[in-house]
């Protein structure tokens, strides 16, 4: 990329024409050029394809259903209750 077509950019992109930021971008853009045609370059077609470089299995895998207590247990050890809720004392007057 050339001066001439990086300052098109910016005036497309209504940014300030500051010659020596040019220099800089200009330089930072065709870096990025050269990173991007040494990518297309490399041959990975025998590679494995890696998601997550973290081989660790989730905790959360595997369901185990647990059995939850029916709600009449849990209401008979209440001490103070009214029909099916639990009465507490009051926190906020």
């Amino acid at each position: 990329m050339n001066q001439e077509e990086l300052k098109k950019i910016m005036e497309i992109a209504m940014l300030k024409d500051d010659n020596k930021e040019i220099e800089q971008e200009l330089d930072s853009i065709n870096e990025v050029i050269m990173m991007t045609k040494r990518l297309k370059e490399l041959k990975l077609d025998n590679d494995e394809i890696l998601i997550s470089p973290i081989n660790e299995d989730s905790n959360y895998d595997e369901l185990e259903v647990i059995k939850i207590s029916s709600k009449e247990n849990i209401l008979k050890n209440v001490s103070h209750r009214k029909d099916d809720y639990i009465v507490v004392p009051r926190v906020i007057e």
